[in-house]
């Protein structure tokens, strides 16, 4: 099912505050065939200490079902790109489970950490022919790497990533996985 990924227009701590009084959401255009999407429903989850509200559209003319995601939400772990990044940078420069969960406000809990770890180092790993100018060397991981070939100084290299991928190459970056669309032939019109 095609993700697509838009700008809520509130930050992770006002998204926090607002509770279930979160903006309404219009449907977007199909990320397949560009043509207008129906919503198939609305939902409130609980996640990341925030309630998400998420969507499913419908385009008619392709019958394209997208589920419509805020960028600052990672795809597949109850954390945000901002969280995620924090801990696998901590991690990967030396810093204990507990010390790395510490810095990105996160509870304690190293198996699904090394989970995140593992599919984001399997992501990254796909991801390296695209970017020729990253090289591999044992001393820097791979927060590193993309802060020095995006030429981002502090946070905001996943999320910076995660645009770039959407815009160039239709790509959404889970972080710790990649999911794509718009990539696929249409199906066949509905039958009478």
């Amino acid at each position: 099912m095609p993700v697509t990924v838009w700008d809520y227009g509130l930050a992770v701590a006002e998204h926090r505050r607002a509770g279930r009084a979160l903006p309404t959401v219009l449907p977007l255009p199909c990320p397949r065939c560009a043509g207008p999407t129906r919503s198939k429903g609305l939902s409130f989850r609980k996640r990341i200490q925030a309630y998400v509200r998420s969507r499913r559209c419908r385009a008619p003319d392709c019958r394209t079902v997208s589920v419509l995601c805020p960028a600052w939400a990672a795809i597949g772990a109850a954390a945000t790109l901002d969280e995620i990044e924090t801990l696998i940078a901590c991690r990967e420069q030396g810093k204990t489970w507990r010390q790395s969960a510490a810095a990105a406000d996160l509870p304690h809990r190293p198996s699904t950490y090394r989970r995140w770890l593992s599919r984001f180092g399997s992501t990254m790993e796909t991801l390296l022919p695209r970017f020729p100018q990253m090289t591999l060397t044992s001393e820097h991981g791979w927060i590193h790497r993309l802060r020095a070939s995006l030429h981002i100084q502090d946070h905001g290299v996943l999320l910076t990533l995660r645009w770039l991928l959407y815009r160039t190459e239709k790509i959404v970056l889970g972080p710790l996985r990649l999911l794509g669309h718009g990539r696929l032939p249409p199906r066949a019109p509905p039958s009478p």
